[in-house]
């Protein structure tokens, strides 16, 4: 029986949705492929392009990386507490009653080999994709407002199928037809869409919309937008370290329910991690720790019916957590991860490989002008 995942890993499952789309595009391509040639929509094997500048910086989508600013901001600064050579992660200071909290999150799938099932069969490849998220919260006392910024999916294509889209769209174009439709990249139909949520002292309630897909998003969110507000800044963490002030070297291991520290919805396992620093995060003061370990996660039923179960191992990895409040702002992990996917019990699908994620978060308080 699959175990009830957390809100946060739903939202990861949302981006990571895209890449079933994309693995079965891997998986059908080259019975496609083939059709096609037949067909003479694409060129055999030995058909040559240039690849053009606008090709290479495609293929390069994969280490796009925006570069973060590790300097702590002067005023949040003076709030750090240090005691005895060591740093209190402190839980003592009260919230802003206005945060804007902007979420980033990448996945990258470096060639992951997949072996599923198909309409042509079993089939094996590699895949390499990016997912990248971008969600904006923005909490004032008892209202929430949750934005879309981003969500798209992308598949690092070879510069051979550069070439044969490049082929196919000269050759549709020739007959009078229009190119054919990009599938390597999916980019998710909540970009830019917002939902509000407002909480009167009888529970959280979704704003009205007339909006079909953001009516549907708000239903989904909004039994879970307590949970929501925690897994992403809103509100301090349920569990954090304790009075003992932290210095340089200083070890923690996680286990069994403190892995939520760091992953939600790990089962079992464990992650060893040390204090290697401070830095800012988004000019935030955060204390860092290294971390590697390796973890069962909950299986969790996807939007297909299918039950999927990961093991995940963390080769290297950092995490920034705050010096100031109990929040995570920042994580960066290289993973390898073995995830079976099961329908009525039997196998249908392994996907193996190194993961690379990471998230920055952007915390901010609102403060309200003098008028």
């Amino acid at each position: 029986m699959a175990g009830k995942v957390s809100r946060s890993t739903k939202q990861i499952l949302s981006v990571l949705f895209h890449i079933v789309v994309l693995i079965s595009m891997v998986l059908i391509y080259d019975a496609g492929k083939l059709f096609s040639v037949k067909l003479g929509i694409i060129e055999a094997e030995n058909q040559k392009s240039d690849m053009t500048a606008e090709d290479a910086m495609d293929m390069n989508f994969m280490e796009h990386e925006e570069t973060l600013e590790t300097k702590i901001d002067r005023a949040l600064n003076k709030l750090i507490l240090k005691v005895d050579g060591g740093y209190l992660l402190r839980t003592d200071l009260p919230f802003p009653p206005h945060l804007k909290v902007v979420v980033t999150e990448t996945k990258k799938l470096k060639k992951v080999r997949i072996a599923g099932k198909s309409r042509f069969g079993d089939e094996i490849d590699t895949l390499s994709a990016r997912m990248d998220d971008v969600t904006e919260y923005e909490m004032a006392g008892k209202a929430v407002r949750v934005t879309k910024r981003d969500n798209v999916s992308r598949r690092l294509l070879s510069i051979q199928e550069l070439q044969q889209i490049e082929v196919a769209a000269e050759k549709a174009i020739a007959a009078g037809l229009p190119a054919p439709e990009r599938t390597d990249k999916v980019v998710d139909k909540l970009k830019g869409k917002a939902v509000q949520f407002n909480n009167k002292g009888k529970g959280w309630a979704a704003v009205p919309t007339t909006e079909f897909i953001t009516r549907s998003w708000a239903s989904e969110l909004e039994p879970n937008i307590d949970e929501i507000l925690t897994d992403n800044g809103l509100r301090p963490a349920k569990r954090w370290f304790g009075r003992n002030p932290l210095k340089l070297g200083s070890k923690q291991k996680l286990s069994g329910a403190s892995l939520d520290l760091v992953i939600k919805d790990a089962a079992s396992g464990s992650l060893d991690l040390e204090m290697i620093g401070v830095e800012g995060v988004h000019g935030h003061p955060c204390a860092v720790f290294s971390m590697e370990g390796s973890m069962t996660m909950k299986p969790y039923e996807n939007d297909l019916g299918q039950i999927i179960e990961t093991e995940t191992t963390v080769d290297e990895g950092k995490i920034w957590f705050s010096l100031l409040y109990p929040i995570v702002l920042r994580k960066e992990m290289d993973t390898i991860q073995s995830t079976v996917t099961k329908e009525s019990g039997k196998k249908v699908g392994i996907q193996q490989g190194a993961v690379e994620d990471t998230l920055h978060v952007n915390w901010k308080a609102v403060n309200r002008k003098a008028k």
